[in-house]
């Protein structure tokens, strides 16, 4: 069926209700055509003279009854075959004079969020440097530092998601379980922005501290361990890290990555750290 309104407002004048198919339409608007045409064919004729009263009064019935079923068969040309049950409803309605029923368009169902599987792989002390420019940790051997490598881990029972803007809050505490520091955005390796993303089966390493050593002192040691601060909000802000010494009593670190995006937190992750006889620190990795 057209879409336009006059095309709703034709179809609204039935005189015969249609059915399904091959009706003729007949309407409101075709008498009056029809007669009209036929009136006027008959006073002409008579008028000039072609044709007497009787003839001209045949001559308006023959062409208001042509008139007549042409219109039809030309309306049921054009009408569809087949009408729908929402097209009678706003047939229905146009002749009532009633707000036409709009039929509700279909709903595109969303697919369900799929939620990232982060896991720590390992925990371990490890050599870096640190670039002067945008002080990014990258491998090097200038220092030592105690590093977490995470993953977005494919699962056997689930579809795992990717996930975006993560960020790492970072809280230490002493053998008392007291907090001693926190770190509101730690630093991932190779990275200068604070955030990262994690596609699935993505690899990322996170800085958890680092201890500023010169020369051949290659032995970590509590009292020189520092946390270290991403202040790398974006590219127009930047400022250097932060740094704070770690107490020599720190005994637990917890990780907790977050998502930038809903501020949501994916996963939590607690690390022990253990002095041995040798002055050598011995971290035990325990994801929670």
């Amino acid at each position: 069926m057209d879409e336009n309104p006059n095309a709703v407002e034709r179809y609204s004048t039935k005189l015969i209700k249609y059915t399904v198919r091959g009706t003729w339409i007949f309407s409101k608007q075709q008498i009056i055509f029809s007669s009209l045409l036929g009136l006027a064919s008959a006073v002409g004729a008579y008028l000039l003279g072609l044709a007497p009263f009787g003839a001209s009064m045949r001559l308006f019935l023959g062409v208001t009854v042509f008139a007549f079923l042409a219109a039809g068969i030309y309306n049921l040309v054009r009408a569809p075959f087949l009408i729908q049950h929402d097209q009678q409803q706003q047939i229905d309605a146009m002749r009532n004079r009633a707000p036409i029923p709009l039929r509700p368009a279909p709903r595109a169902e969303r697919p369900p969020d799929l939620e990232p599987n982060l896991e720590c792989l390992s925990v371990r002390f490890d050599q870096v440097e640190i670039e002067s420019e945008h002080d990014i940790v990258q491998d090097g051997v200038e220092h030592i530092a105690v590093i977490a490598e995470f993953v977005n881990n494919p699962h056997l029972e689930r579809r795992i998601g990717s996930a975006h803007m993560v960020f790492a809050v970072i809280r230490y505490f002493d053998v008392n379980n007291q907090l001693v520091c926190q770190v509101t955005h730690g630093p991932w390796m190779d990275e200068d922005m604070r955030e990262v993303d994690f596609a699935i089966g993505d690899r990322r390493r996170l800085v958890l501290a680092v201890q500023r050593i010169d020369g051949d002192q290659y032995r970590p040691k509590m009292d020189a361990l520092r946390a270290i601060q991403n202040n790398h909000e974006n590219w127009q802000r930047y400022r250097a890290p932060d740094y704070w010494y770690l107490p020599p009593n720190t005994q637990r670190i917890e990780v907790r990555l977050c998502s930038a995006v809903d501020g949501s937190t994916i996963g939590t992750y607690l690390f022990d750290l253990q002095m041995g006889e040798d002055c050598m620190v011995h971290l035990l990795g325990d994801p929670a």
